[in-house]
């Protein structure tokens, strides 16, 4: 594995990150097959739609706006759609990936948001077109959008014996 640096008000969101992804494929891991389809919290949603949504929307939009911040030439492509289009249009085109699958997708996205984390300098109050939050604001809910998906999908399991 490659060492990498970050600016320093970096570090701490990129350690934040790997530990929220690590999280979520711990868990991801952990659960039995069975409660896959089973509802997560969040309203009509199974558990695997959100994983599903984790691994497409979090992973490839993320991804794209941290490179967007670093080249505002970069296209994003959420540009133009719906949040929830882009959650029905991801959750659908995952709909038949195994959740092993949808795990080394996890993995791969957090591998690619540390090294695009590894680009950003000292700005923390970048703005760029289109994003109504600075740098440092959207990369901390990147951190919170898992936390809070993971808390959904736990949601439940725990009143089980």
């Amino acid at each position: 594995m490659s060492s990498r640096t970050f600016a320093a008000w970096v570090e701490p969101i990129a350690r934040d990150l790997t530990t929220s992804r690590a999280a979520v494929v711990a868990f991801a891991r952990s659960l039995p097959a069975e409660a896959w389809d089973e509802p997560s919290a969040l309203p009509g949603w199974s558990r695997k739609d959100v994983l599903a949504h984790l691994a497409a929307d979090t992973g490839k939009v993320s991804a794209s706006a941290m490179l967007s911040a670093i080249d505002p030439g970069a296209p994003h492509p959420s540009y133009g759609k719906s949040e929830h289009d882009l959650n029905a249009r991801d959750i659908e085109s995952r709909r038949d990936t195994s959740v092993a699958d949808l795990i080394a997708e996890i993995e791969a996205d957090g591998k690619t948001w540390q090294d695009l984390l590894s680009q950003f300098d000292e700005d923390t109050d970048r703005s760029w077109p289109g994003f109504p939050n600075t740098l440092r604001e959207y990369l901390n809910l990147m951190f919170s959008h898992d936390r809070d998906h993971l808390a959904e999908m736990r949601a439940g399991l725990e009143v089980r014996a």
